[in-house]
């Protein structure tokens, strides 16, 4: 009986213990944002005009951490160089403060610090984002976490004051295929340090203050460093960079990013795999003819072969190379942004005659068109159209739609149908853009003279004293003004020429 007392008490002692909770990992509140873009992000490098570089093949993984991992990584030091504040106008920092806590490691001490780190176990570490991508010559790969979030006042102690914001926050890493040879650099957007350092020092001067109303989000003094570094991941050496997380939301502390380059039969990007074959096996026939393979006919291999890819399979890295060579500056854009349906539509509309868009197509010579640009452009124009006036485009569509058309973005049916009235001609469709904007700049409405001023102005046409802002009368004036100039111009008696003289 004594013994089943004692066994009855412990167990009444156990059950009134506190349960352990396990930790649990939380990440904060971001969403992952990939972009292949034409051109070096990373600014001008060492290049070598007679020399033209291949493609490459990385792949990039963002990892949150529940603690500081620092084990085994160095302080990039003169190897790290500040690219820009991208707030506007400071392209170079004197000091840089949103990256100062990146470390970094690359080769056999990245392998060694990823030996140490158990992804597996989510209680340390969450995998955010793994990409495996194909980054043709001189185009740049970003991958990043993005978020907004609310800020408390740095004057506010006694937590009186309404936060601000949301405020954007993004950490990433970005890639850049520079003469076959990567470049690296980390990314990080936050609030400005200098301003909030302001804000609290202007509250110790005068204390009696009262913080005032939050402004606009749009109005927060965002920063946004870009840290270059010397070293760069290879074959077998991969390159990890470390830094302080800046997001308040979640329970973690740090941010790792790791960067390897590897063979382009790894790169789940099938498109790409077809385009590096496809030059490889061009090129090798080149070389049994004994033709010598110049920069200029390497590059018409690349701009076919780029050609004939998209034709018959689709893709995104196929299209981005077109677009690039043909000028085809809105299917350039859409190839950065647009899903893959739609670029699929884009392929279909644009060569009606060519075959699905499958990965097993036979392979047929198809060779570049002097209007290709054209025949992308129309099409994406006519595609955003259509979706616009169904009401069906994404949001990052419809960005890419006001941000080409201007003020007749919010007219469809106008853009339908400039796109048929051009047909083959690039520059008529160019004209009638022109002359819908100038016509809005009389509109009744703020917005579309605005839109119409903006669009205008971005490719150098400007009204002398025209504020699409300002009193009717004066915006009337300035535009009479400059349509009496034009004329006075058109009418004017042509200059004689030598012949004539």
């Amino acid at each position: 009986m004594c013994v089943m007392a004692l066994g009855w008490a412990f167990s009444l002692a156990g059950c009134s213990a506190p349960p352990i909770l396990p930790f649990v990992l939380l990440a904060p509140d971001v969403t992952v944002a990939e972009a292949l873009s034409p051109g070096s992000a990373l600014g001008p490098g060492e290049s070598d005009q007679d020399r033209t570089a291949a493609p490459i093949a990385v792949r990039c993984r963002l990892l949150y951490l529940r603690e500081p991992q620092t084990k085994g990584l160095q302080d990039p030091g003169v190897g790290a160089a500040i690219v820009a504040d991208v707030n506007g106008s400071t392209p170079i920092l004197e000091t840089p403060e949103l990256t100062l806590s990146t470390l970094y490691a690359v080769g056999d001490e990245a392998k060694r610090w990823l030996g140490t780190l158990d992804e597996d176990d989510s209680t340390t570490a969450l995998v955010l984002a793994d990409r495996t991508v194909f980054v043709p010559e001189n185009a740049s790969f970003q991958l990043s976490m993005r978020g907004f979030e609310q800020l408390e006042d740095p004057r506010d102690w006694l937590d009186e004051f309404e936060d601000r914001g949301p405020v954007p926050k993004e950490v990433g890493v970005i890639v850049t295929n520079e003469g076959s040879q990567p470049r690296v650099a980390a990314l990080v957007t936050a609030v400005d340090p200098a301003k909030e350092r302001q804000l609290f020092e202007d509250y110790l001067a005068s204390p009696n203050v009262l913080a005032t109303t939050p402004g606009p989000a749009q109005d927060e003094q965002v920063r946004q460093e870009v840290l270059e570094l010397t070293p760069a991941p290879s074959h077998g050496a991969p390159l990890v960079l470390h830094l302080d997380s800046p997001f308040t939301d979640g329970n973690g502390t740090s941010i790792s990013m790791v960067i390897e380059q590897i063979s382009p039969e790894d790169v789940e990007d099938t498109t790409g795999q077809a385009a590096v074959a496809a030059l490889a096996s061009t090129a090798e026939a080149l070389e049994e003819q004994r033709q010598p393979l110049t920069t200029e006919s390497r590059a018409a291999i690349e701009r076919s072969e780029a050609l004939r890819v998209f034709q018959e399979r689709g893709g995104r890295s196929a299209l981005l190379q077109v677009a690039q060579e043909s000028k085809a500056t809105l299917a350039l854009e859409l190839a950065l942004v647009a899903d893959e349906s739609f670029l699929v539509t884009l392929n279909r509309r644009a060569f009606p005659h060519s075959p699905e868009p499958t990965g097993d197509a036979p392979a047929t010579k198809v060779r570049p068109e002097p209007a290709i640009g054209w025949r992308l452009d129309r099409a994406a124009w006519e595609l955003l159209a259509e979706g616009a006036l169904n009401e069906t485009l994404e949001p990052e569509l419809q960005g890419v739609l006001f941000r080409a058309a201007g003020a007749l973005a919010a007219f469809p049916d106008l853009l339908q149908e400039a796109a048929k009235g051009a047909k083959g001609d690039p520059a008529q469709f160019q004209d009638r853009l022109i002359a819908e904007q100038r016509y809005f700049l009389e509109d009744s409405s703020a917005s579309a003279r605005l839109r119409a001023y903006d669009w205008l102005k971005e490719r150098g046409i400007v009204v002398p004293g025209y504020d699409p802002l300002g009193e009717r009368d004066a915006r009337r004036a300035a535009l009479a003004a400059e349509a009496e100039a034009a004329e006075a111009l058109e009418n004017a008696p042509e200059a004689p020429t030598e012949e004539k003289r």
